[in-house]
């Protein structure tokens, strides 16, 4: 089933988006992410392990990636003729 997603008005970074709780899904690059699954701290900055809506495995993003957040739309109701 095909899920359309509804952004947010404004973008934040991964690492205010952690801060929310729960952080919700989020939008880079043209990808969905469903959430973020854990973080290290590495010599570039705090760096998220996030799952992408069409990825088996999860990736890794820096605290300081600007981001949007979605929420799915609401499903219309079925139509009858």
């Amino acid at each position: 089933m095909h899920v359309t997603w509804t952004p947010a008005l404004s973008s934040l970074t991964l690492d205010e988006l952690s801060a929310k709780a729960p952080p919700c899904s989020f939008r880079h690059n043209e990808s969905i992410y469903l959430g973020i699954l854990g973080w290290e701290d590495t010599p570039e900055g705090i760096c998220y392990l996030v799952l992408p809506l069409d990825a088996a495995t999860p990736r890794r993003l820096l605290g300081s990636t600007r981001v949007t957040p979605v929420t799915p739309a609401p499903a219309m109701p079925p139509t009858f003729l």
